[in-house]
């Protein structure tokens, strides 16, 4: 749990202040997160609320003409769906066995 915190830290701190626009980070956060949810038992679900959540941040910040922040949040929401697809697959070919 406290590595979750940890990773949500560091996607919060990238998409906010950071502007890293490094695609390694892009790359090894959400393969982080999958591991963790795998090695702790966590349905995707969790990865699931994660993603949608991220999806209310970008129309709040292109309120108050923040493009940039708006687009790196919308980048994370989508990585984390995406991971989220990866991690069902993942539980739908561990429960055939």
């Amino acid at each position: 749990v406290i590595f979750d915190v940890i990773l949500l830290g560091a996607v919060l701190i990238d998409g906010l202040y950071l502007r890293l626009g490094n695609d390694f980070v892009y790359l090894l956060v959400p393969i982080l997160w999958i591991f963790v949810q795998r090695y702790f038992r966590f349905t995707s679900r969790k990865t699931f609320i994660v993603g949608i959540s991220m999806l209310l941040f970008p129309p709040v910040f292109l309120q108050f003409n923040l493009g940039q922040i708006a687009e790196n949040m919308a980048v994370w929401a989508y990585l984390f769906l995406v991971a989220g697809t990866i991690q069902i697959l993942l539980e739908l070919k561990g429960s055939e066995r």
